[in-house]
């Protein structure tokens, strides 16, 4: 092999490697993700309570959802909520009002994942 194409191999390697770690890592910041299918809602991934997930089921049933998504992301010591484009704006705000009145609020839940600060 010629040293440009083990250049070029030895890069699209590197390239190959960061672009599955900062997808690994992106997805380690989500608490908790709801997906909703045909009008119901389910916890995907991580926990919450089951009073802030009935009370979701029941906006979405006001609203008529039937798809999207809502996901709780970690920001340092907070949970920061987000939202597919099928919840409208009205709709995202009562998500809101919820989880800071039944939510996790202040202190989300520990860590556990593999990359959990050791304290």
């Amino acid at each position: 092999m010629t040293s440009l194409t083990t250049n070029l191999l030895l890069l699209a390697t590197v390239g190959s490697v960061l672009a599955v770690a900062l997808w690994y890592a992106e997805r380690l910041r989500y608490a908790f993700l709801l997906s909703i299918h045909s009008g119901k809602v389910f916890v995907r991934q991580g926990k919450v309570t089951a009073a802030f997930l009935d009370q979701v089921r029941q906006l979405c049933s006001e609203h008529g959802i039937s798809r999207g998504w809502i996901g709780g992301v970690r920001e340092r010591r907070r949970i920061r909520l987000v939202f597919s484009r099928s919840l409208p704006p009205d709709c995202q705000q009562r998500v809101r009002n919820l989880w800071g009145l039944i939510g996790w609020g202040d202190r989300p839940p520990p860590d556990t994942g593999p990359l959990a600060r050791r304290r």
